[in-house]
């Protein structure tokens, strides 16, 4: 649940589209990713989660048909791997 804030902001960018990824929607989900995360997870561990929330949310919706409820098990699942860093 640490995640639904910050990646509902990142499932609305997305949301919606019916057409297969492009390069320019991964990189720009990615950023966004990055951007709202590295607050939580710095020092390049953001990077990793979001590459991992990348490369499985292609694989899950390769039409990036996703609704931003089903993308919360992904990021979740990337970020399982990590503690979050106490501020």
């Amino acid at each position: 649940m640490k995640f639904l804030l910050a990646f509902f902001l990142v499932a609305v960018t997305v949301a919606g589209c019916r057409s297969p990824w492009n390069d320019d929607e991964q990189k720009q989900v990615y950023d966004k990713c990055v951007q709202v995360n590295t607050p939580l997870y710095p020092n390049g561990v953001a990077d990793s989660i979001c590459a991992c929330y990348i490369e499985k949310l292609v694989q899950r919706f390769p039409q990036n048909n996703q609704r931003p409820e089903e993308i919360l098990d992904v990021i979740n699942e990337c970020a399982e791997q990590y503690p979050l860093q106490k501020q």
